[in-house]
């Protein structure tokens, strides 16, 4: 069972955002985990994700293209003028809001590019 075994990860493929209870991408059996290694390795993986975020985000899409840093291994990145490029597109896709403008909220689209 690939659920117990520490040499393939235990299954686990992706993991949304480390530094959170993040979402986990996870095989089921051996087949799946090295193709979708190999998926990973290929960049052949979409990754979009939709989140939820305070206020009322403007509806025309957004590139943000900034160069990434580590500040240590396995934790946050930071901008960095000499850091791995990052190209990420964010978009609303739909807008909650309440009688008060400081209760808005907006379902936003997010897919990363690199």
């Amino acid at each position: 069972r690939i659920s117990l075994d520490a040499n393939a990860d235990f299954g686990i493929l992706h993991r949304l955002d480390i530094n959170t209870s993040g979402v986990l991408l996870c095989a089921v059996g051996y087949q799946a985990y090295y193709l979708g290694r190999l998926q990973f390795a290929a960049r052949h993986v979409l990754k979009e994700y939709l989140c939820l975020c305070h206020g009322h985000m403007t509806p025309a899409p957004q590139i943000i293209d900034v160069p990434l840093q580590r500040v240590q291994q396995g934790q946050r990145s930071i901008p960095a003028v000499g850091g791995k490029r990052a190209n990420t597109e964010v978009r609303a896709a739909a807008h909650f809001s309440s009688s008060e403008r400081s209760r808005a909220v907006s379902l936003v689209l997010v897919r990363l590019h690199t």
